[in-house]
């Protein structure tokens, strides 16, 4: 049955941009939500407030504005002119000429107190009896009303804050003066202060904005706001009820389909109200600014977010694409490829892993190939020394029995020693044991001591133990030969070759030294590297070693220029 292929196949890197994107949208509109909420409430809590500290302060100003008015009546109350005038009328003396100079210094002294106080219009004195004494610095004219005389007067002497004169824009203040001698009244005054002054701290206040703020007096008119058209209407009921509170925190009320922050705070003078009224609509435009920006920063985190996915995803699905084309082309054949990842991650810790597998690999097919080559060279020699082996060791034998037979029997000895070398060398397997390999190494030293007789001296020290022990065949020759082509055949005497052995923790080791020439390290890693086609012999042997026992197991080469040079073999004791 014929698999049917999926129409929609995403990758892992639009898995992970998908699911990073989506994880970013839900934490981004969360936190946006939330964050939007809460700053709402909290604008709205601290713009409330801000309304009422604002009209707490404003009524502190008008306080101070009321205080210097009340101060300038309590100072006027006092003024003995005011005390004289005003008992000289009590006394019907104000058509003398007496009452005329106390009318004078009456006037001479308000203006003293008014002339220069902005606020102040006029001041009225109204005695028991007679005509009341008006003192003003504008041309209006002041009507007096007797009929509030009983509210003044209730008040013992404290200032009045009465009603307000809505087209002449002044508010008149009141108060009781009684003799300082006899402490009856002499009557009362009547204080007009300017309407603009109250006006203009009402509408310094900004917050208002579209709204309205007022001054309220006992009986529910308005003596003061930011509207004129306001000025001596009486407030409707529902203001009503918030000012019969006496609270200052903020109403929020619906009134003609339009919602609004309604406070109220008392002045000092307990009588008048301070009231601010704001359509919540025109703080309305602070949320929607609020959500406009919200909104915008939603969406440069949505953006943002998209972006840092993107780019994260790139960042972790490249390392996986390079990796994957490696794998590829290694499979394709390129057996010489190398990830290029480098990262501490598991992607990483992957391409160091592939990457050994490929030097493995190689390793190991470079191994293959060179045993292949040195088994196929190995048959070849064995093939070319096969032609008649026994002829040519016949025939050293023969030379050996002649020259004995003649008398000299060097040659005799010199002929044995390279027919046995000859023999053991295309005798058996690749392996042979230590004793084998040292009858071997000494045929060869006594063709060698007969060639520089007292120029090197030759010595082996191999115990008798290590005779058992396994070993490749032909290893300690060539680093001898080695030892004397390169290191001692230009010495004239002096020169020592030295063979050695021991066992330590389950290993052979065999060195061999001498006092020649020797080489620097960098001549040593050429040797061992291949770099170089002088001591072949001693390179042999190390591949020969690395093959057998891996390539921890190679020859290690210590040498000094003029004091000499030491090769080390250190195999398993295998017997």
């Amino acid at each position: 049955m014929k698999k049917r292929r999926r129409k929609f196949q995403f990758k892992i890197s639009q898995k992970l941009a998908a699911a990073c994107m989506g994880l970013c949208i839900a934490v981004i509109t969360i936190l946006t939500i939330q964050y939007y909420s809460y700053s709402r409430r909290v604008m709205e809590s601290q713009t409330q407030q801000y309304i009422n500290d604002m009209l707490v302060q404003t009524g502190y100003n008008l306080d101070l504005l009321m205080g210097d008015v009340e101060t300038l009546i309590f100072n006027i109350q006092k003024e003995p002119n005011v005390q004289n005038y005003l008992s000289q009328l009590t006394k019907n003396r104000n058509n003398s000429y007496a009452g005329y100079l106390a009318r004078e210094e009456l006037r001479n002294t308000i203006y003293k107190y008014i002339l220069f106080d902005d606020n102040i219009q006029s001041v009225v004195f109204v005695p028991e009896s007679g005509v009341p004494e008006i003192i003003s610095k504008t041309i209006k004219d002041y009507p007096v009303n007797r009929i509030q005389k009983n509210k003044i007067y209730d008040a013992g002497g404290s200032a009045v804050w009465l009603g307000v004169n809505s087209a002449e824009r002044y508010i008149t203040v009141a108060a009781q003066i009684n003799s300082i001698k006899t402490m009856r009244p002499l009557g009362y005054m009547m204080v007009h202060v300017s309407e603009r002054k109250f006006s203009e701290v009402l509408n310094g206040l900004g917050f208002v904005k579209d709204g309205k703020i007022f001054i309220v007096n006992q009986d529910g008119i308005i003596v003061s706001g930011n509207n004129l058209e306001l000025l001596n209407t009486r407030l409707n009921d529902t203001y009503q009820k918030v000012v019969a509170q006496k609270s200052a925190r903020i109403f929020d009320i619906v009134q003609n389909h339009q919602e609004e922050y309604v406070t109220n705070h008392t002045l000092s003078n307990r009588s008048w109200n301070l009231m601010a009224v704001i359509p919540v609509i025109s703080y309305q435009n602070i949320f929607v600014e609020l959500k406009q920006y919200f909104a915008l920063v939603f969406a440069i985190a949505i953006l943002v977010s998209a972006g840092v996915s993107i780019l994260y995803t790139l960042s972790f699905s490249d390392p996986i694409k390079k990796l994957l084309k490696t794998m590829q082309d290694f499979g394709n054949g390129d057996l010489n490829v190398i990830s290029s990842v480098t990262s501490s991650d598991e992607i990483g810790l992957l391409s160091q892993n592939f990457n050994m597998m490929v030097y493995n690999i190689n390793d190991l097919i470079d191994k293959v190939y060179t045993e292949t080559m040195l088994k196929q060279e190995a048959e070849l020699k064995s093939l070319r020394m096969q032609i008649n082996p026994h002829f040519l060791y016949n025939t050293l034998d023969t030379i050996n029995w002649l020259s004995r037979e003649k008398g000299v029997p060097e040659v005799g000895a010199m002929a044995k020693s390279l027919g046995d070398m000859m023999y053991y060398t295309i005798n058996g397997s690749d392996f042979t044991n230590v004793e084998e390999e040292i009858k071997n190494i000494n045929n060869y030293l006594m063709i060698q001591r007969k060639r520089y007789e007292e120029r090197i001296v030759f010595t082996v020290d191999i115990p008798e133990e290590m005779f058992p022990y396994k070993l490749p065949k032909l290893i300690l020759q060539p680093l001898i030969e080695n030892a004397i082509i390169h290191g001692l055949d230009n010495k004239t005497k002096g020169g020592m070759v030295n063979i050695s052995g021991r066992i330590k923790n389950k290993m052979l080791i065999l060195s061999v030294s001498d006092n020649g020439v020797g080489m620097t390290q960098a001549k040593v890693r050429s040797i061992l590297l291949k770099e170089s086609n002088e001591s072949i012999g001693v390179r042999n042997v190390n591949q020969r070693l690395k093959l057998y026992f891996g390539e921890q197991r190679g020859l290690e080469i210590q040498s000094i220029i003029n004091v000499g040079t030491q090769v080390t073999i250190t195999i398993p004791a295998d017997d």
